[in-house]
């Protein structure tokens, strides 16, 4: 992935790492090496670690989702590790550029799912597209 070239990304381009390796294998293995459980329908099997769920598909949400973030544990992470799709690498960024960017990067996975782990594995949010919910092993709202 050219992080420059993609439209959702390139305004904070420069503050994004690509991780070398196959998506995949890449993603798995993080998960595994922080116990999180690997779901069917989502990529977390959200039944089987303590999370929170809100819908997010309402006029207006993404204020109070931006408020909610800039409010939660991952602003002050200092790397998170985000899955966009199985066509672009992972990348890593700034729990701060994640609360900022979370729209951008959902746009960049195509609208479909979105999933970020923090670099020590104790902070992870996903965002599903049926239905459209942020699930997390955190509070956010």
């Amino acid at each position: 992935m050219d992080k420059r070239n993609n439209w959702f990304l390139s305004p904070f381009a420069d503050r994004i790492g690509v991780i070398p390796g196959k998506v995949d294998a890449e993603l798995f293995a993080l998960m595994s090496k922080h116990g999180v459980p690997q779901g069917r329908e989502s990529i977390v099997d959200w039944e089987r670690i303590e999370h929170h769920t809100f819908e997010f598909d309402f006029v207006g949400s993404e204020q109070p989702i931006n408020e909610a973030l800039n409010a939660s544990r991952i602003i002050t992470s200092p790397r998170m590790i985000v899955f966009c799709s199985m066509n672009n690498p992972l990348i890593e960024l700034a729990g701060s550029d994640f609360c900022k960017h979370w729209h951008d990067l959902w746009a960049a996975s195509g609208y479909m799912e979105l999933f970020a782990i923090s670099k020590d594995g104790k902070l992870i949010i996903e965002m599903t597209e049926h239905p459209l919910l942020f699930h997390s092993n955190f509070p956010i709202l």
